[in-house]
């Protein structure tokens, strides 16, 4: 049977998209003539790590490659670009406390981020009123560790008791600290470190 050529890319959580993948992504394009769909998140951006993004972000490199891809073959690209600010899944305590690190990221050299005013992301009405206000903070290891078992403490005594909490560490260092600082205190922790993603 005869194999019909794609008509449409539509690729999600581009914002992860390495140059592998972005390399395969820009050669059905080009040799299929396809269209190419790509929604992402910049601020959601987590494999940088791998690949991702790498210079800056996957969109970039995106409009920097179709730009190329048409000077050299004339297959044109008509780039439209949609933001999209709605919060299905957050409060606007949330989104407000961090629309100014989001600010500051993007005025950092290099840039941690592409992002403006008209990025700012708002709260679904249904659902403006959940979530608490995020807290950044700069801090020594002991004062971290010391401050990660009192949250822990504290939401124990609410409805946290009955409940199962993850603490997402950076390095496994800081995290075997916490795990005995927060059993010193007669507290259940287990620990799960090492391995890779893939």
């Amino acid at each position: 049977p005869s194999i019909k050529r794609p008509r449409w890319l539509f690729v999600d959580e581009f914002q992860d998209t390495d140059f592998e993948q972005m390399e395969l992504l820009t050669t059905i394009r080009t040799n299929f003539g396809a269209r190419l769909f790509v929604v992402g998140d910049i601020k959601q951006a987590i494999y940088r790590f791998r690949g991702a993004g790498t210079g800056g972000s996957a969109f970039v490199e995106l409009e920097l490659r179709l730009s190329a891809e048409e000077k050299k073959s004339g297959l044109k690209y008509d780039l439209k670009k949609y933001n999209l600010v709605r919060n299905f899944r957050s409060g606007k305590p949330l989104l407000d406390s961090l629309h100014p690190y989001f600010k500051e990221w993007a005025k950092s050299k290099p840039s941690l981020l592409e992002y403006s005013d008209s990025d700012r992301l708002t709260a679904d009405v249904a659902k403006s009123h959940l979530g608490a206000k995020i807290r950044i903070e700069n801090s020594s290891q002991a004062k971290y560790v010391a401050s990660t078992v009192n949250q822990i403490k504290n939401w124990q005594k609410g409805d946290g008791k009955t409940k199962s909490i993850a603490i997402l560490c950076r390095q496994n260092w800081t995290a075997k600290k916490i795990q005995k600082a927060v059993r010193d205190q007669g507290i259940s922790c287990d620990l799960v470190v090492g391995g890779d993603f893939f």
